[in-house]
């Protein structure tokens, strides 16, 4: 099997110049319409050094092949009153203007953000959030969500938990004394949001030991910071001091996030003496047609059933896949591609299942498919993969109508017989249309480590590429 699957994969070097005409990367499929007046505007402080090194030179090279302006601005410029923070990146055609709001370190996430937006403008919404912590620095905003589990272990006599979560919350608070208590703290797309996760235990000692977990808003799967296995700890009698130094130690750790992440969370706000410009200021108006558009109804009940994968962007496949960059180059797609979500009565999502038919797997070149289905991945015996999800009534996830929710999903990956438990962010966008009817927009992104999981063995390049297949859909779904 490690040999077949190693020459599946010099097959697909091979076959690199026509896969890279079938690419979601590409122009082709990328611009299905005729859509002109692109540009990518990005806004940048001095302070933005790893962004300005590392990930603007890519996106000059990317916005070069798929004929897209570049345009780069020095916020001691000005910005537009919607820019509270850099570095910030702005895609706007004849059709309207979107702001991007996840990693600046993702270029397969800054691409499919530029495929999703081309069709129809992005509402000018701010998400808002009831009883959380916040940072307000400058223009920008930085939310501190704070999730506390009930203690576990030996509970003491006479024991409230209502009146433990409510101390030990006042005491997270006091040591996180940089941010302030908000009934409703909202955020604009530049804004962030880190959420910090407390997981109490109480041992037959009468010791409290605390695991912390830090989140980046744009990923609830992957913890920024966690104590692993080196909790905090002291005696249960006097548990205010340990959260109290939980709290500080997760406010120094977003700090650390924001001031030194390479992964894409640094983020530097902008100062109250900005110059404000509007886009008219920067020759960047719209064309006086364009509609705008309005903010997405939020008093409606969400459908329970849900069928059907339609593309997002006509022309551009709802599952596609790739190595990770800089080996991105080397991808393909599948076209046919199905599946199911269930709400319960209450809106909470509860289990799934979506399946991709893998004769339909193409890398642009018939013979090449061909060879490949029937001599390497077995298609007649192993015809499809698929993923699947039965979520518990404590992990189920409420979907809020009118607005994305980032929802973490665990299930079962099946591919070729094989079964891999698998947690994965989706995300989910209920509408309601104009006509009436519902959809639901979904964003899905997974990695597999391809190697050391299935025995295959990738490009040549540099690790973790070589070894990191990345699976992106995109699509929307309708009631049944």
């Amino acid at each position: 099997m490690m040999n077949r699957l190693s020459f599946f994969l010099i097959l697909m070097v091979a076959a690199l110049g026509f896969a890279a005409r079938i690419s979601p990367e590409s122009t082709t499929l990328s611009k299905p319409l005729a859509l002109t007046g692109e540009k990518l505007i990005v806004f940048t402080q001095e302070q933005d050094q790893h962004f300005r090194s590392s990930c603007l030179p890519r996106l000059q090279e990317w916005t070069k092949m798929e004929g897209i302006e570049l345009i780069e601005r020095s916020a001691a410029e000005g910005v537009p009153t919607e820019i509270t923070a850099t570095p910030a990146i702005v895609f706007q055609n004849d059709r309207g203007r979107a702001i991007y709001a996840s990693r600046y370190a993702e270029l397969g996430t800054i691409k499919n953000f530029v495929r999703t937006n081309r069709l129809r403008p992005q509402a000018n919404q701010t998400f808002c959030t009831d009883q959380v912590l916040q940072l307000k620095n400058g223009r920008a905003s930085l939310n501190a969500p704070v999730k506390l589990t009930a203690l576990t272990g030996e509970l003491p006599e006479s024991w409230s938990e209502a009146a433990f979560r409510q101390a030990a919350l006042d005491n997270i608070a006091q040591g996180m004394n940089e941010y302030e208590a908000q009934d409703e703290a909202c955020l604009a797309r530049t804004d962030r949001a880190f959420y910090c996760d407390f997981h109490p235990y109480r041992s037959e000692d009468g010791m409290l030991y605390l695991s912390l977990e830090l989140y980046s808003m744009f990923n609830c799967i992957r913890p920024v910071f966690t104590t692993g296995e080196t909790a905090l700890s002291g005696s249960f009698e006097d548990y205010a001091t340990v959260f109290q130094a939980a709290g500080s130690l997760l406010q120094e750790m977003i700090t650390r996030q924001v001031q030194q992440s390479e992964i894409g969370d640094a983020w530097s706000p902008l100062t109250d003496d900005i110059t404000v410009v509007d886009w008219e200021g920067f020759g960047l108006a719209l064309p006086e047609n364009v509609a705008t558009a309005t903010p997405s109804r939020t008093d409606y009940t969400v459908a329970q059933q849900w069928s059907g994968t339609v593309p997002v962007v006509p022309g551009v496949p709802a599952l596609f896949f790739r190595f990770m960059e800089p080996l991105d180059r080397y991808a393909g797609e599948v076209p046919d591609f199905n599946g199911q979500l269930s709400l319960d009565s209450e809106g909470r999502i509860r289990s799934g299942e979506f399946s991709a038919e893998l004769k339909s797997l193409t890398m642009g070149m018939a013979e090449l498919d061909d060879k490949v289905k029937k001599k390497y991945i077995y298609t007649r015996r192993f015809p499809e993969a698929s993923f699947s999800f039965d979520l518990s009534e404590d992990q189920a996830v409420l979907l809020q109508a009118g607005q994305l929710n980032r929802v973490p999903v665990e299930g079962t990956f099946t591919f070729m017989k094989q079964e891999k438990q698998m947690k994965v962010q989706a995300e989910l966008t209920p509408e309601l249309l104009e006509s009436g009817k519902q959809q639901m927009m979904v964003h899905v992104q997974f990695d597999l480590n391809v190697t050391d999981d299935y025995g295959i063995a990738g490009p040549d390049g540099p690790d973790p590429a070589r070894k990191t297949m990345i699976f992106d859909l995109n699509f929307i779904m309708s009631p049944q």
